[in-house]
């Protein structure tokens, strides 16, 4: 489940809010059990990313989702 969540976390650059860890140090990245089994495209969890992404992108939230999704050789991911 390691690529799937990364679409919008390590870019807290400038200032505001925490700063984001890595994914590796980061136990919000541990897929729940059963994540298999799980339709692709289930999401399993939503939060606020943290840093200034918000000033990167020009937006008013930035979010980090952990959703369920199937690797190139239809694996789980």
């Amino acid at each position: 489940m390691r690529g799937a969540a990364l679409l919008l976390v390590f870019a807290g650059l400038g200032t505001g809010g925490p700063a984001p860890i890595p994914p590796s140090e980061d136990p919000w990245y541990a897929p729940p059990p059963g994540f298999e089994s799980a339709t692709p495209g289930t999401i399993f969890r939503l939060r606020r990313a943290a840093g200034n992404l918000t000033a990167m992108y020009n937006s008013s939230a930035v979010y980090n989702i952990l959703y369920r999704t199937t690797d190139s050789l239809y694996q789980p991911s």
